[in-house]
C-alpha cells in the first residue's frame, strides 16, 4: 500500500493499493556458542513486485467553457494555439508548431466536424473546430520534443477526458545478522539478532490522459485524439540496520509450531526522481468534413531530473507462522507479515488539467503545471507459504 497520488487531473488521486508476488530465503549457520546459547549468522533475502491501478473518465456539458490538459513542459516559440469563435454558429482554430507547422480549421453553419493534423519538424500539430445551428467549438493540441497542450474552448458537451494511472513497483532487500538463539525451558525456542540492511524501492508511476473530442452529427466519423502521458521514476534506496527477534513454541504431539517475530530498521534514504512526457495524436479522420485517416504521431518530451535528497527512514514488522514439520529436516510453514516503511519519496501535481476561459495560448502563458515531492509511509501485508530445510 503505497501513499496516495495526486495526479493533478481535476482533483483525483490515485490509491496506492497494489498487488503483487514476493520471492525470499533466509540462509543461517551456527558459528559458536555463548553459554547456552548458539551464535548465529544469517543472510535475509527478498524481493516484492506489483501493480497498482486507477482509472476515471471526466465528461464536460455546454456549462462548461473552456479546458486546458498541460504537459509538466509546455511548446518553444514560436508555438501558439488561437482558437476563435466570432459568431453564435462558428468557430476557427489555428495551431503553430516550435517547428513552424500549421495546422487550421475553419467552420460556418449548421453541423460542421472538421479536423486537421500536421506533422511539425518536433512533433505534431492539431486543429479541429465543431458548428451547430447556434453552437461552436473550438480545439488545438501540439505535440512537441519540447513539450505539449491541448485547449477546448466554446460549446465542448460531450468532451470526455479519460485518465489511467498505472503504478509498477519492485521492492527488493538483503540483512546480513548476527544472532543468538537458545531454548530458556528446553522446548521454546528464542532467537535475537542484528545487523547491516539494505533496501531499494523503485516506483514507476504512468498517467496517461486522453482527450475524446465530441463529434456534432451526422458525421459518422471522429476526431483525432490528443493524449498526454506523464511518466515519473522514483528509486530510493536505503542504508541502515535491523534488529529483532523471534519466538517459536512447538507442540510436538501435533507436529506444529507457533513462530511470533518483531523487527525494527533505521535506514538513511537517498532518492532520486526522474520524469518525462509523451505526447501523441491518433484515430479518428481529418478533412473538412472528416473524411481521410488522421496519422499516428507521438513524441517525447523534455527529460526532467531530480535529487531528492537524504531523508530518515524507520522500519517496523511483525509476523505470525504455523510450521507444519514434514520430516526431521523439513518443515512447510504458512504465516502473515505486516510491514511498515517511512521515508518513502512521494509526487504530487497540479494544473495537468485546468477549466476556465484561456482560449488562446503562447509560450509563458497561463499557469504551469507544478511538481512536489515529499516523504510519507509504505505498508506491505501479506501472506507468506516457505519451505525449510537443514542441512
Amino acid at each position: 500500500m503505497l501513499p496516495g497520488f495526486n495526479t493533478g487531473v481535476l482533483g483525483h488521486v490515485a490509491s496506492g493499493n497494489g498487488l503483487g508476488l514476493s520471492l525470499g530465503g533466509t540462509f543461517g549457520a551456527r558459528v559458536g556458542a555463548m553459554d547456552n546459547w548458539d551464535v548465529l549468522v544469517g543472510v535475509s533475502v527478498f524481493g516484492t513486485s506489483g501493480t497498482a491501478r486507477s482509472s476515471w473518465t471526466d465528461t464536460f456539458t455546454s456549462a462548461d467553457s473552456a479546458v486546458v490538459v498541460r504537459g509538466t513542459s509546455t511548446p518553444s516559440a514560436p508555438a501558439s494555439i488561437d482558437l476563435n469563435r466570432p459568431a453564435a454558429n462558428s468557430a476557427n482554430s489555428t495551431v503553430t508548431g516550435p517547428g513552424g507547422a500549421i495546422a487550421t480549421t475553419t467552420a460556418t453553419g449548421a453541423t460542421n466536424n472538421v479536423a486537421a493534423v500536421s506533422p511539425d519538424g518536433t512533433g505534431f500539430v492539431m486543429s479541429d473546430v465543431n458548428t451547430g445551428a447556434a453552437s461552436a467549438a473550438a480545439f488545438g493540441g501540439i505535440g512537441s520534443s519540447s513539450g505539449g497542450i491541448f485547449i477546448a474552448s466554446g460549446n465542448i458537451d460531450g468532451l470526455a477526458l479519460t485518465t489511467d494511472v498505472t503504478r509498477n513497483f519492485i521492492y527488493w532487500g538483503a540483512d546480513f545478522t548476527v544472532g543468538l538463539q537458545g531454548s530458556p525451558d528446553g522446548q521454546t525456542v528464542v532467537q535475537i539478532y542484528s545487523g547491516p540492511s539494505i533496501r531499494r524501492l523503485t516506483q514507476g508511476v504512468v498517467t496517461s490522459v486522453n482527450v475524446n473530442i465530441p463529434e456534432l452529427q451526422p458525421s459518422v466519423l471522429t476526431h483525432p485524439e490528443y493524449r498526454l502521458s506523464i511518466a515519473d521514476d522514483l528509486v530510493s534506496n536505503f542504508l541502515g540496520g535491523v534488529a529483532g527477534g523471534n519466538i517459536s513454541i512447538p507442540l510436538p504431539d501435533a507436529g506444529i509450531i507457533f513462530t511470533l517475530g518483531a523487527e525494527g530498521g533505521v535506514y538513511a534514504v537517498m532518492s532520486s526522481w526522474t520524469g518525462h512526457d509523451t505526447y501523441s495524436t491518433c484515430c479518428g479522420a481529418v478533412g473538412t468534413p472528416l473524411a481521410t485517416p488522421s496519422p499516428n504521431l507521438s513524441v517525447s518530451g523534455p527529460l526532467n531530473t531530480a535529487n531528492l535528497g537524504t531523508n530518515v527512514g524507520f522500519s517496523a514488522k511483525g509476523s505470525a507462522t504455523v510450521t507444519y514439520l514434514l520430516s526431521e529436516t523439513t518443515a512447510l510453514s504458512v504465516g502473515g507479515n505486516l510491514e511498515y516503511l517511512s521515508g518513502v519519496p512521494t509526487i504530487s501535481r497540479t494544473g495537468v488539467v485546468q477549466t476556465g476561459q484561456a482560449e488562446d495560448w503562447a509560450p509563458g502563458t497561463g499557469t504551469p503545471v507544478a511538481t512536489t515531492f515529499g516523504t510519507a509511509g509504505m505498508i506491505n501485508y501479506g501472506i507468506n507459504f516457505t519451505f525449510s530445510a537443514r542441512f
